[in-house]
């Protein structure tokens, strides 16, 4: 197991860095954050950060759902991972809204500052899923991979000092299977319905999220 570990965080590294550099390359801009695009993006993962703490404690009353069936509950810490780059579009939003969002989390939650950890673990599939996209694809489809991987990452990074390693198989199975599952939707999902809210509103107005909208309306 700490060889599978070892190569799925491997590879979303690599995936990660070549994705960036093929994306600058085809488009240099990509990499030229505006004052707007840093503010947007911090002010969202300091939100996103806050409704994980509240997060933290409701999960706490779902205790009385035995493991693993609980699992599904993990996706929702994934959503700064999607939804941030998904109104920003830009290499290393994802990063950027996770490990933010911890940062806010830390002080306030049982787990305190290993809190980073978990988002930097979380926050590299999700990015590494838009990177191989070149992040030109912001579809529901992409948006739900990217969620799914983030709980993959969280759930290798927790298996052995959650002792999930000494769980049966079966269960180990049906807890990532569920993590996957909850991240595609709590993350994915509500990140797509959640932005594409925000852009009818006008407060997006001239990100990227609402340039791609103007764009396509014009086709």
């Amino acid at each position: 197991m700490p060889v599978v570990i070892g190569a799925f965080f491997a590879i979303t590294v690599i995936v990660t860095a070549v994705g960036w550099i093929r994306a600058v390359r085809r488009d240099p801009s990509l990499m030229r954050w505006t004052m707007r695009d840093i503010v947007v993006a911090s002010a969202l993962a300091v939100a996103i950060g806050m409704l994980f703490i509240a997060w933290s404690w409701i999960t706490e009353l779902l205790k009385f759902i035995p493991e693993p069936f609980s699992a599904w509950s993990v996706g929702f810490w994934m959503i700064g991972g999607t939804l941030v780059p998904y109104i920003i579009r830009r290499p290393g939003a994802a990063l950027m809204g996770e490990l933010v969002a911890a940062l806010v989390e830390a002080p306030l939650v049982p787990w305190g500052i290993t809190t980073l950890i978990s988002g930097l673990v979380q926050g590299l599939p999700a990015e590494a899923t838009f990177a191989a996209t070149g992040y030109k694809r912001w579809g529901l489809g992409v948006l739900m991979t990217a969620g799914a991987l983030a709980a993959l990452g969280g759930f290798l990074q927790e298996y052995y000092p959650y002792g999930m390693s000494e769980q049966i198989i079966t269960v180990q199975i049906i807890s990532v299977v569920l993590r996957m599952v909850g991240g595609g939707v709590l993350a994915g999902l509500v990140s797509k319905l959640t932005g594409d809210a925000l852009v009818e509103t006008g407060v997006l107005e001239g990100l990227p999220i609402a340039e791609a909208r103007e764009s396509t309306q014009t086709v």
